[in-house]
C-alpha cells in the first residue's frame, strides 16, 4: 500500500538542523567514516528517502520534515553500510513491475523498521510520531479506495499484505479502525498480513546476515501463501525481488548533491 518514490527534481537545497540533530550527523559520520547529506526536496510523491551512495548516506527529506524524521533515513543509511537487507531499491524490475517495487520498499520496511526504531531511540530520537505519520498516511489510502479491491494478482496482495504488516507490526492506530479499513478494502491481503506476523513476529536485535534471511524466509512464505489463490500462476517472487542489495544513487541524484555540496556543474 505504501506509495513508490519517483524522483522527478523540483527543488533542493542543504536542509537546516538542530543542534541536537548536528550532533547525531557528526556521530554517524564518525562512526561510519562517511558524509552525510540532509536536503530538501519536493518530488512527486512526496516522501522522504535515505539510502547510500558513492558520496556517502544521503537524507532526502520533504519540506517541513521534524528532526526524528531526518534521524530515521539517515539511520537507513547506517544500516545500509552495515549490511543490513535493503530491497527498496534493488528490484530491477520496479520501473516496468510497480507492484514488484511496492513488495521491495514494504519488505525492507517490515525487517528493518524494529531495528531501525530500537536505534533511534537508543540515540535520542524516538520514532513515535514517525510511526503515527506513517499509520496516518496508510489509512488515508485505504480510505481513498473505492469499494473492495479485486484481489485477484498474487503480487498485488502479497505487496499489500506487506504493507498492512509493516504499520500494524509497530503497533500505532491513531484512529483505531486500520484493521476494519483492511478487512473492507484489501481482505485477503489483510488475511495473509496475519498470518505472515504470527509466522514472522518483530525482532529488534538481529545481524546483517539474519536480516537477509529473514527477508528470503518471508518471500517463500508469501510465495506459498498467494498459491492458494486460485487461477493465478507462479509469480517468481524470488527472481523479481532478487538481489537484495541496494545500489548507488542514479545519476541525476548524485549529480544533484555534488552540484549542492561540492559546487560541481
Amino acid at each position: 500500500m505504501r506509495r513508490l518514490l519517483t524522483f522527478t527534481l523540483l527543488l533542493v537545497f542543504a536542509m537546516p538542523h538542530s543542534e541536537r540533530l548536528a550532533a547525531f550527523l557528526h556521530s554517524v559520520e564518525h562512526k561510519t567514516g562517511k558524509k552525510v547529506y540532509v536536503l530538501q526536496v519536493q518530488d512527486d510523491a512526496g516522501l522522504s528517502h535515505g539510502g547510500v551512495g558513492s558520496l556517502g548516506i544521503y537524507a532526502l527529506m520533504r519540506p517541513g520534515a521534524s528532526d526524528e524524521e531526518v534521524a530515521h533515513e539517515v539511520l537507513h543509511g547506517e544500516l545500509n553500510l552495515e549490511g543490513f537487507v535493503a530491497t527498496r531499491a534493488a528490484n530491477p524490475y520496479a520501473a516496468t513491475m510497480p507492484l514488484a517495487g511496492l513488495l521491495s520498499a514494504n519488505l525492507q520496511d517490515f525487517v528493518i523498521h524494529p531495528i531501525l526504531d530500537r536505534r533511534a531511540r537508543s540515540v535520542g530520537f524516538p520514532q513515535n510520531h514517525v510511526a503515527i505519520s506513517h499509520a496516518t498516511e496508510f489509512r488515508q489510502q485505504l480510505l481513498s479506495i473505492a469499494g473492495t479491491v479485486n484481489e485477484a494478482d498474487r503480487l498485488m496482495v502479497a505487496a499489500n499484505a506487506m504493507g498492512i504488516a509493516e504499520v500494524l507490526q509497530r503497533g500505532y492506530d491513531p484512529s483505531h479502525d486500520l484493521q476494519t479499513l483492511s478487512s473492507e478494502k484489501l481482505p485477503k491481503a489483510l488475511a495473509l498480513s496475519e498470518k505472515l506476523l504470527q509466522q514472522f513476529p518483530p525482532l529488534l536485535a538481529i545481524t546483517p546476515e539474519q536480516s537477509f534471511a529473514r527477508a528470503k524466509s518471508i518471500l517463500a512464505f508469501l510465495d506459498h501463501e498467494t498459491t492458494k489463490l486460485a487461477g493465478n500462476p507462479p509469480s517468481q517472487f524470488l527472481r523479481i525481488v532478487n538481489p537484495l542489495i541496494e545500489p548507488p544513487l542514479d545519476a541525476q541524484r548524485e549529480r544533484v548533491i555534488r552540484q549542492a555540496f561540492l559546487g560541481d556543474k
